[in-house]
Parts: structure tokens; C-alpha cells; sequence
């Protein structure tokens, strides 16, 4: 895959290519979200638990993705698409080495 950053602009760069590792279906609602059909626990991985598991929690899956919490990451998927959301999470890992990136 490529991967690019300001699409349908004028300063439309290529980042990078990817390989893509897995693609699974993803809902997002003010119910929360149903990540290859298991439902997230609301919130955020308690403590005790140690690193947080985004494959678990809404808010931890919310901030790996990029936003502040699930609240943040809810608002934007309302606004652009409307909701309930329903997808595909593409996940990807690096296929070249990062260089001349400043």
C-alpha cells in the first residue's frame, strides 16, 4: 500500500509504502465500537492491568488511532461520516526502511 498525506490537494505527498498486514470490520457508534465483531469495554484499561490493550478498551483503541479519547475520536467519525460507522480497520506494518525524513 502507499500511504499519503494532504489527498485532493495541491500538496499531496507520498509518506511511504506499506504492507498490509490484516483488514478486519470495524463499527463505531455512541454505543461504541465492535472491532471484528467483539464489542470494546468503554474507557480505558484500568492500572493494574499495566500497557493499555487497544484491542480491548474504546479509549485506548481511540488514542492509538491518533485522537485524545474515544469522545474525540466519535465526533470526528460523526462529522465525516456520519454515524453509526460501519468499515474496514486496515492494519500495516513498514516494507522499507525510513530514510531522508526530517
Amino acid at each position: 500500500m502507499q500511504l499519503y498525506t494532504g489527498m485532493r490537494t495541491n500538496s499531496c505527498e507520498k509518506i511511504r509504502d506499506v504492507t498490509c498486514t490484516r483488514v478486519r470490520p470495524i463499527e463505531i457508534s455512541h454505543m461504541g465500537i465492535v472491532l471484528d465483531g467483539k464489542p470494546l469495554i468503554a474507557g480505558d484499561a484500568p492500572a493494574h492491568l499495566g500497557a493499555p490493550d487497544a484491542e480491548q478498551y474504546d479509549g485506548d483503541f481511540a488514542r492509538a488511532d491518533g485522537f485524545g479519547n474515544f469522545g474525540e475520536m466519535l465526533d470526528f467519525f460523526d462529522r465525516q461520516y456520519g454515524l453509526p460507522f460501519e468499515g474496514q480497520l486496515i492494519e500495516w506494518s513498514l516494507s522499507l526502511p525510513l530514510h531522508n525524513l526530517a
